[in-house]
């Protein structure tokens, strides 16, 4: 059986790093507030937060039935951050969490 893996290159830009680890103070509760913000903006309707405390660290698990991301949505979003911390939201995106 081969082992099938792509590699892509997620280079930050840096504008956009400056700006977002300035605003830094992450905690647990934003971090996932800015999943289900993350959700909501892509209409899902069906959110579940799953916690597993019975291993240590304990897991989060985070599952949505929203619209979802492409594959160049996807490796676009993984760049750290994906968009300016200033940059304009759509109507519908509840907060600035994370880093973009």
């Amino acid at each position: 059986m081969s082992n099938c893996m792509n590699v892509i290159n997620a280079i930050p830009k840096a504008d956009f790093l400056i700006k977002s680890l300035a605003e830094q103070g992450y905690t647990l509760e934003a971090a996932i507030a800015d999943l289900i913000d993350n959700s909501v903006t892509a209409n899902s309707n069906v959110i579940q937060v799953l916690i597993d405390s019975d291993i240590e660290p304990f897991q989060l698990f985070l599952a949505d039935n929203g619209d979802g991301m492409s594959s160049d949505e996807l490796i676009h979003n993984m760049q750290f951050p994906s968009s300016s911390p200033e940059g304009e939201r759509a109507q519908l995106d509840l907060g600035r969490f994370g880093l973009g």
